[in-house]
């Protein structure tokens, strides 16, 4: 396929997205499709790889059912040869936090014969596995507060409240 059919076809796959049309996006994957996320699924659920048209299927399901999307803007596509590069940005709401996460990002697809063949997804990583890490903190303090004595309990809120401040070294420990 020609450098404009490939884009043609990946402009299609995200305004089938775009309208939750999980299905025209699975059909449109070759039956050995190897779809990866960078990341590490401990952090998001939907990082890692995902092969075969089943298992993109999965991922997409879980993407709908874990956050509520307010952007999913691809704004750039380029191709070169079997490969369409496409940039954008992206802003959603983890459902189970609560939490905000916004990031530009880059996807690299590959088109072989008419067809999906590879994925790959780069976004910021590090603002879901500290979405991860701040819920994770939430917990335990919700806990603490219920099992600690009370100058305990004043100690944890003390470290809380100087996360944000420099150490003796001038390094500051960043708020999640």
């Amino acid at each position: 396929m020609s450098n404009s059919a490939n884009i043609s076809l990946v402009q299609d796959l995200y305004a089938a997205f775009a309208r939750r049309d999980v299905d025209a996006v699975v059909s449109a994957c070759a039956p050995d499709v190897d779809w990866r996320l960078v990341g590490r699924r401990e952090d998001f659920p939907t990082f890692g790889e995902w092969k075969g048209p089943a298992e993109v299927e999965r991922f997409f399901r879980l993407v709908l059912e874990q956050t509520d999307s307010q952007d999913f803007s691809p704004r750039e596509f380029h191709a070169s040869g079997d490969k369409v590069f496409v940039l954008g940005v992206f802003a959603h709401t983890v459902e189970k936090t609560g939490r905000a996460l916004a990031s530009e990002w880059c996807h690299v697809v590959t088109v072989r014969h008419g067809k999906i063949a590879a994925f790959r997804g780069f976004i910021d990583t590090a603002q879901p596995a500290g979405s991860r890490l701040r819920a994770l903190i939430d917990e335990l303090n919700h806990r603490l507060k219920n099992t600690w004595p009370a100058g305990r309990r004043a100690e944890a809120k003390r470290f809380r409240q100087n996360l944000d401040r420099p150490d003796r070294a001038g390094n500051v420990r960043r708020k999640m």
